[in-house]
């Protein structure tokens, strides 16, 4: 299941460099588009298309959510030519993704970062980055998810606080107020403001309402 929009709450000014190690705000399942717009080109056997055309074809049946055979296309793009990586694997990361295969999902968007920064391709690298977070908050484990965001970033503090907006915006209380728990250890310049939002997540998890953007933000100002 593809997540919702997020709720985008402002925990702290931090974390705002733009880079290519930078989650984008919200899940960008369309941030990718092919990389070819030939005519439609009919299968063949391996070896017979190049890279491109392979790719082209896992667009169209990506494109009809014909999900098996988008999964052989980009597959097979990945064995031709390695300049299409970066592309490959990241719309695999999505086909995994709709199958509802979350491990086989991270490990495609982690190869989409890995061949994106090896061959300096921002716009996959970032929107990678961003897709990688909300597949992970779907299918990992909240307690190990520093370490996961740590072998793909040099600063894995703002994809945690990006995975706890997103536990937020899903309703996932309880791994919402353990996130940013964590995030109140570990990022301790802006651990008022990561508690205001371990404390709201705590108060929904026991039934009171989410408090809202604004009130977010008024705590948090309270705290500087």
């Amino acid at each position: 299941m593809r997540p919702l929009a997020l709720l985008v709450l402002c925990a702290c000014g931090a974390h705002t460099a733009a880079s290519n190690d930078t989650p984008l705000a919200l899940p960008s399942h369309e941030a990718a588009k092919p990389l070819v717009t030939e005519a439609p080109i009919e299968p063949k056997a391996p070896g017979e298309h190049t890279a491109l055309e392979w790719v082209t074809l896992g667009d169209e049946a990506f494109t009809q959510m014909r999900l098996v055979d988008a999964l052989r296309f980009y597959q097979q793009a990945l064995r031709e030519d390695g300049d299409v990586a970066a592309y490959a694997w990241y719309k695999l990361g999505f086909v995994h993704w709709d199958q509802n295969d979350g491990s086989a999902a991270l490990d495609a968007f982690l190869h989409a970062i890995r061949a994106a920064d090896a061959h300096h391709d921002a716009k996959i690298a970032r929107a990678a980055r961003s897709d990688i977070v909300s597949v992970y908050a779907q299918y990992g484990a909240p307690a190990r998810a520093f370490n996961f965001f740590r072998t793909f970033s040099t600063n894995p503090i703002q994809f945690l606080v990006v995975l706890g907006k997103q536990y937020i915006a899903q309703g996932m209380w309880d791994s919402a107020r353990s996130t940013f728990a964590e995030l109140r250890v570990r990022d301790f310049a802006h651990a008022c403001a990561h508690h205001v939002l371990e404390q709201a997540a705590e108060d929904a998890a026991g039934g009171s309402p989410m408090i809202s953007e604004s009130e977010v933000a008024a705590r948090v100002a309270r705290c500087i």
